[in-house]
């Protein structure tokens, strides 16, 4: 399966099912394939995640177009 965008350090990503619910990415840990989030909707601890189970849950905040 091909993704359109891999995680950036410093993006924000949203919840798919959830838009209101964003993480920032900290860290990407090519070697394991690991994606480091802290979650902004509520005082949550950073986490690994796995990058395909990352980008099945989550999407880039992109800008409105106007």
């Amino acid at each position: 399966m091909r993704f359109a965008h891999t995680p950036k350090v410093g993006e924000l990503w949203c919840n798919k099912h959830d838009p209101s619910k964003m993480v920032l990415v900290l860290e990407i840990a090519n070697s394991n394939n690991l994606v480091l989030t802290k979650p902004l909707w509520k005082d949550q601890q950073e986490g690994y995640r796995g990058m395909s189970t990352f980008r099945t849950m989550w999407r880039p905040v992109t800008k409105e177009k106007q």
